[in-house]
């Protein structure tokens, strides 16, 4: 006899629409939302934007296999999206059907994660069911993983699974779909738990009037890379001397994000660092680079805490006053380090602004 009145399922989800009502520290729930947040592509996923509020309609035809724990959730919800923070992602976190946006939870209201009889065939697609995810952090249904009251089991999915026999597959049994549902968003809240709002930025310290922002260009795409990865290593080499060189071309060619951070990697130059500080905080400010929205957060945070940097051992170059709004300006754009931010330099925010504090 199958477990799951849907009762269970629906407190897990209540409990997370109240959670993250707290704040956007807390992530955010895409269904709650009356659209997709701003300057997030979510492709498919948009779809699901809005579905509690408009009370959109639901209809899909699941397998007898899939438990009624299952099929009552999706009777009451259709879909549930917890989109992460939009800085500094948990661990856990993963890209939302590839699209980038970081993700903690993804039920969709459909199986359209993972097309089996395409890449399997019949037989997979008549004893699977994928209802999370499908590329990344893959959760599934398998007809013949039952506990003793002939209730399918959540198991780990992945996609070489479709490669294997059902016998020579490692299965990971999760438990009961409410089981699954609820460890999965507890674990999630626990990890988020005691993280406090961002600072709102109340007022931002101006640009100086001495400092021109670099303009970007159309240049050639392929010689700028090879530059730019020829300058990284100069840095990662100590070439200092080599790596403003190759800067100061690739400014030259545009004077992208990329080639001003590079810049900022080999100058050692208080003032120089002060004006290339200023220009890459500037361009940031604007939003006028084609860079995703992330790296624009990762470049402004680095500028800032640059700057602040700076006040510490030439006060007359950055004020201790200024360094302290910069620092606000920094930690309120904050985005967590992962293997995309390698490009973009070395900072600590947290330190900066305990010793500012001391002071």
């Amino acid at each position: 006899m199958e477990s799951g009145d849907g009762r269970r399922g629906h407190a897990v989800v209540e409990k997370l629409c109240a959670f993250v009502a707290e704040g956007a520290h807390r992530g955010i729930v895409l269904e709650a939302q009356k659209k997709a947040p701003r300057g997030l592509e979510l492709g498919t996923a948009t779809k699901r934007v809005g579905r509690w509020l408009k009370g959109a309609p639901f209809d899909v035809l699941v397998p007898d296999f899939v438990p009624a724990s299952y099929r009552v959730f999706l009777q009451m919800h259709g879909s549930l999206t917890w989109l992460a923070p939009d800085t500094d992602a948990p661990d856990g976190a993963f890209s939302l059907q590839n699209t980038g946006a970081w993700t903690l939870v993804d039920l969709p209201d459909a199986n359209g994660c993972i097309d089996l009889y395409d890449l399997a065939g019949e037989e997979a697609s008549e004893h699977l069911w994928v209802f999370h995810d499908g590329y990344s952090d893959s959760f599934a249904f398998d007809a013949r993983v039952k506990n003793e009251h002939g209730e399918a089991l959540v198991i780990r999915f992945e996609e070489h699974h479709l490669m294997q026999s059902f016998e020579e597959r490692e299965l990971e049994r999760l438990g009961t779909f409410d089981d699954w549902l609820a460890a999965r968003v507890g674990h999630l809240i626990a990890l988020l738990q005691d993280r406090a709002p961002r600072p709102k930025v109340k007022q931002l310290v101006e640009v100086p009037a001495d400092i021109t922002v670099p303009v970007e260009r159309a240049h050639d795409e392929m010689a700028f890379h090879l530059a730019l990865m020829r300058g990284l290593d100069q840095v990662a080499a100590g070439d200092f001397p080599g790596a403003r060189a190759t800067a100061k071309k690739l400014l030259s060619m545009s004077g992208s994000l990329y080639a001003l951070s590079l810049a900022l990697d080999a100058s050692e130059a208080p003032e120089e660092r002060r004006r290339l500080g200023w220009q890459m905080l500037a361009s940031c400010r604007a939003g006028t680079s084609p860079l995703h929205a992330d790296y624009l957060k990762l470049y402004r945070q680095r500028a800032a805490t640059v700057l602040a940097e700076l006040a510490l051992s030439q006060p007359t170059l950055v004020s201790m006053d200024d360094a302290k709004l910069l620092i606000v300006e920094a930690r309120a754009v904050r985005v967590g380090k992962d293997q995309q931010t390698a490009m973009t330099g070395a900072w600590d925010t947290v330190a900066v602004a305990k010793r500012l504090e001391s002071k």
